[in-house]
């Protein structure tokens, strides 16, 4: 990988897109296990990734307060609300309240994923305002359902579950059912390679994404709009949220040399002429690469990336909007 002392003004960063224990004896989290029991809430708060279940072709953590303090913060807090719909009336504000994400998804081509944020919720006041069906920060009714005698509150496709005053579980129903049924069968272990978990622990980094995609079939206009992701098996970035908008660092691993010289030269070329882009310039979005730096290493194209905060805000805002769009889930 790049050196991090490299990188020109980054504490790091990657692209895409410790909890404070209360010394006070165990407290009693809220989410129900097997047999009755319930783990401690600072066996949740502790360890969010040991929650998600194992098998995820990405991983994701994100220093939320650096985001949302950022030149991304107005993008980032409308994609945060449509996807934690969290509202005042719940003793929620984002900027004040929100601490940190850590998410994993399992599908190149699906949205089955789950995520942990975590910050300080008021357990009480959420479940007040879901369950008689008041309207999230996206403007549309909370749903509650059960499962596995927990609440998920429902909007569209996505959900969450309150786990303890500094963790809640968000994801599509079925990222949520994977999560409770490891909670449920007592299987809350991290399930991280080792080169993932070295990655998650960067100094510094406000941003990290681990991908292990070796295998994963990808869609024609994928392979199409971006070529360098054919044969490739292993995403390694890291950044930070500070000026121009997003600065990256770090390597993607392909199957073999050839791959990775072919994967390299489709990336330049990309960064020269924005061909892996025209689905932005499509959408009516602007090119976000200010900088982009590769250099070819055996199996690994070594890279550095800025990219433009209002270009990749605006994505943000599109991706916001689909969201909200998603279709409500029947009830259960």
């Amino acid at each position: 990988m790049i050196p991090l002392a490299r990188l020109p003004r980054l504490a790091l960063v990657a692209a895409l897109l410790a909890p404070a224990l209360v010394a006070c004896g165990p407290k009693e989290s809220i989410v129900a296990v097997g047999e009755g029991k319930k783990l401690s809430a600072e066996q949740i708060d502790a360890d969010p990734l040991a929650l998600l279940p194992g098998g995820a072709v990405f991983l994701w953590q994100a220093d939320a307060k650096a985001l949302l303090n950022s030149s991304l913060g107005p993008s980032a807090l409308r994609t945060a609300q449509a996807l934690l719909p969290l509202t005042p009336e719940m003793n929620f504000e984002p900027r004040r309240d929100l601490r940190r994400f850590v998410g994993a998804g399992y599908s190149v081509q699906g949205a089955d994923f789950a995520m942990i944020a975590q910050g300080n919720f008021d357990p009480d006041a959420i479940k007040a305002v879901a369950s008689r069906g008041g309207m999230s920060a996206a403007g549309r009714p909370f749903q509650k359902t059960s499962y596995g005698g927990n609440d998920l509150f429902l909007t569209g496709d996505l959900g969450f579950v309150v786990l303890t005053s500094q963790s809640l579980l968000v994801g599509n129903p079925a990222g949520l059912r994977r999560s409770l049924d490891r909670i449920r069968d007592a299987r809350v272990r991290r399930e991280v390679p080792d080169w993932a978990e070295e990655l998650l622990r960067t100094e510094g980094a406000e941003l990290v994404l681990a991908g292990d995609v070796a295998g994963q079939s990808v869609s024609a206009a994928a392979a199409q709009q971006a070529p360098f992701v054919q044969r490739l098996s292993k995403v390694r970035l890291v950044g930070d949220f500070k000026d121009p908008g997003v600065n990256l660092a770090g390597a993607l691993t392909y199957e073999d040399g050839p791959a990775a010289a072919a994967g390299n030269d489709q990336i330049r070329a990309a960064g020269a002429q924005a061909g892996a882009l025209n689905l932005m310039f499509f959408m009516g979005i602007s090119n976000p690469l200010r900088n982009l730096q590769t250099n070819l290493q055996g199996n690994d194209v070594q890279l550095v990336a800025q990219i433009d905060g209002p270009a990749l805000g605006g994505l943000m805002e599109r991706a916001a909007t689909q969201l909200r769009a998603a279709p409500p889930v029947a009830s259960r």
